[in-house]
């Protein structure tokens, strides 16, 4: 598959800020940013007649601590009406609800008021902020919601400035003074301790609209560092989600698998979490690991802001289900995935070829050609429509698209597109441009374009089938001096011993030609092949005036195959050779009662009985 994403936040690279290196910069030294927010609210939250003024209250309370710490201040942009599906459902849902509901456009973040269901609090108190808010690091998104019952001026006051905290990567600390504490104490906190005052240090000119894969990799490194002296405390989820993306943007691919397992232990319905798993296991490999975590997480992809993630999912699944050889599963997800994005090509071409592989090479190549109507053209598109016109023997369509194919590689590489299958290798092309002018009997381009494949990645194989070219044009110079060198690393292949031998013979090379005859004849095992060297070795005998010799391998060549009319005709002219002329027109009619046809038994035997 072409990208993998992730869902945790977006972050944007400002103005070289990341350079500058924020965490050594005093507050008071930088410019003041303004943040401007979108606020959600549910119909059941504005029963309260004074739920705005209370809101913006907390809102500048929060924004005072920000300011004095970070020169950030909040301001209300708009105000929404929010109807969640479900009001009442955990607060991941509601979070997931409000970010298909508002995306980030003028506001940079957004946030969501309602109300608490009395029965999520069974004895009728609140302990922790969990249960009043959620804040997806990076994000721009948090949810606030309140009971009743009013809350202790320290919750209304501090629970708004502890999720924002959140929105700017701060984690839960055990010192219980300061605002990301996630133990509600009677006093109010004013301050950040000092780690996570560093981490939104580092993040506050954090972006939500965009992605986390801009962030340097010196800064990912800083806020690794400062994650991971919270790492002993009692974190949550969103501690251990967002330590894995950041694993995962240093590359420790391990190290963010083992993280994020950590995560889902804390919140195994959490689909997100199981979504990374799932495309981290195929960018490694782990083809099981990604069947088994994407299909955990494509269930709960619900709201039209999924859309997207699900299709990336189901292609990846069914990338791994094809790598595993399920070609079956591979086409049910990604038939999935096309169902999302009926204009995606790259779905498209990978249904093409699993159709390929079901043998449906037809509907494979209308598929193929249907992608490449719409002006997508690259490589391995054109290799793998070659290869369905080969199983047709279309074979000047083949030349036509692998020679396209070569055409577009050095831009490709240009690019930095790295393809998956050796098929697109240029050496693999132009063996397989050879194999198309074969199919055409053109063997002088064949043979050009197995000499560049040679050349390009040399291998006995190759070099064989170059050879083989060679003597199909007749070029008994060209296969022996191949097929010579190629017979030292295939000593026991028979085939090729057949070739080289009758190269060396119509060379001239009588004596060459009888070992390597006689070497392919003691690897051969089938009676025909057998049969085969028999009658070569017969002929060379015959050649040289050996006719006892000659008559001898005939007849062994008979023994294997009686069927074959030119080991009955090699004996005749053996016999002839011998004066052994009753014998020899014996064996001429052999010769045409198999085959009716063969002119020169005719001939011959014409001329013995009309003598």
């Amino acid at each position: 598959m072409k990208k993998i994403e992730r869902f945790f936040g977006r972050i944007l690279l400002v103005g070289g800020f990341w350079i500058l290196g924020i965490s050594a910069v005093r507050a008071e030294t930088l410019p003041f940013r303004e943040i401007k927010v979108g606020v959600a609210v549910t119909p059941e939250f504005k029963t309260n007649p004074e739920w705005k003024s209370q809101f913006e209250r907390r809102l500048a309370y929060a924004s005072k601590i920000f300011e004095t710490e970070f020169k950030i201040r909040f301001r209300v942009l708009t105000y929404w009406l929010w109807n969640p599906r479900e009001s009442q459902r955990e607060m991941s849902y509601l979070i997931d609800d409000l970010q298909n509901s508002f995306p980030l456009k003028d506001a940079d973040v957004v946030i969501g008021l309602t109300k608490l269901d009395p029965e999520l609090l069974p004895d009728g108190e609140v302990k922790d902020f969990d249960s009043l808010g959620i804040a997806r690091p990076f994000s721009g998104y948090a949810v606030i919601r309140y009971p009743e019952i009013p809350l202790f001026r320290v919750q209304e006051e501090t629970v708004l400035a502890h999720e924002l905290g959140h929105l700017f990567g701060a984690v839960h600390t055990a010192r219980p003074e300061t605002i990301m504490s996630p133990i509600v104490l009677r006093q109010i906190p004013t301050h950040f301790d000092p780690d996570n005052h560093r981490i939104i240090s580092l993040t506050r000119d954090v972006d939500f609209r965009q992605g986390t894969d801009v962030l340097s990799v010196s800064m990912v490194q800083k806020l690794l560092s400062a994650y991971l002296k919270f790492s002993a405390d009692n974190q949550q989820f969103d501690f251990y989600y967002a330590l894995g993306a950041f694993y995962f943007r240093l590359g420790k691919f391990e190290d963010a698998l083992r993280t994020w397992r950590a995560a889902s232990g804390l919140d195994d319905a959490n689909f997100r979490v199981h979504y990374d798993m799932g495309m981290l296991c195929s960018k490694m490999g782990d083809y099981d690991g990604a069947i088994s975590e994407l299909t955990r997480a494509l269930p709960r992809f619900r709201l039209p802001a999924d859309r997207e993630a699900k299709t990336l999912a189901l292609n990846a699944l069914g990338n791994a289900y094809f790598r595993k050889g399920d070609y079956s599963g591979a086409y049910h997800a990604w038939t999935g995935a096309l169902t999302l994005a009926p204009s995606n090509k790259d779905i498209q071409s990978n249904l093409a070829n699993i159709e390929m592989m079901q043998g449906k090479v037809g509907d494979a190549i209308e598929n193929y050609e249907e992608v490449l109507k719409t002006g997508k053209k690259d490589s391995t598109l054109l290799t793998n429509l070659a290869y369905g016109y080969f199983q047709k023997g279309e074979y000047d369509k083949v030349v036509q698209c692998l020679t396209e194919a070569l055409k577009l590689i050095p831009e490709e590489r240009r690019r930095g597109i790295v393809t998956t299958g050796t098929n697109t290798q240029p050496a693999e092309i132009y063996k397989n441009l050879g194999l198309a002018y074969l199919g055409l009997q053109n063997f002088g381009e064949a043979a050009r374009n197995f000499e560049i494949a040679c050349q390009m990645r040399p291998s006995p194989e190759c070099y064989q089938k170059l050879g083989e070219i060679y003597f199909h044009q007749g070029d008994w110079d060209k296969c022996v001096r191949v097929l010579g060198d190629v017979i030292q690393d295939k000593k026991k292949d028979s085939g090729l011993c057949g070739i080289l031998g009758i190269c060396l013979a119509n060379r001239g090379d009588t004596e060459k030609a009888l070992f390597v005859f006689s070497e392919g004849l003691k690897n051969s095992s089938s009676p025909k092949t057998q049969a085969f060297f028999h009658r070569n070795l017969g002929n060379l005998y015959l050649n040289q005036g050996e006719s006892d010799s000659a008559a001898r391998e005939f007849r062994f060549s008979i023994d294997k195959d009686w069927n074959n009319a030119e080991g009955h005709f090699g004996l005749a002219l053996a016999y002839l050779a011998q004066k052994k002329v009753d014998e020899a027109r014996q064996s001429l009619r052999t010769v045409l009662s198999i085959s009716p046809s063969h002119a020169r038994a005719r001939e011959i035997l014409a001329k013995l009985e009309g003598a």
